[in-house]
């Protein structure tokens, strides 16, 4: 897996996705807000930038990203697909 920062910005949010403890570092050094993946997705989503949440936590899940069941349960309540 390539890990790389993404540094997106959205209106008022933006966010750093990171899977490094170095990058989260980097982000506070710079004050940037940190969030994880499901919730960049749910953010997004509310943003009106993506459907829906479950679909993307599906791949992400089949490509090797690790959510545990309680996470994709409290980010799919977060976004109203619950």
């Amino acid at each position: 897996m390539n890990r790389q920062a993404v540094v997106a910005d959205a209106g008022p949010l933006i966010a750093l996705a990171k899977l490094e403890r170095k990058g989260r570092q980097e982000a506070a050094r710079m004050k940037i807000e940190v969030i994880g993946t499901g919730a960049l997705i749910v953010a997004a989503k509310r943003k009106g930038l993506v459907k829906a949440v479950r679909p993307l936590l599906e791949l992400l899940v089949q490509h090797g990203y690790r959510l545990s069941p309680q996470l994709q349960t409290a980010l799919l309540k977060m976004s109203g697909e619950a």
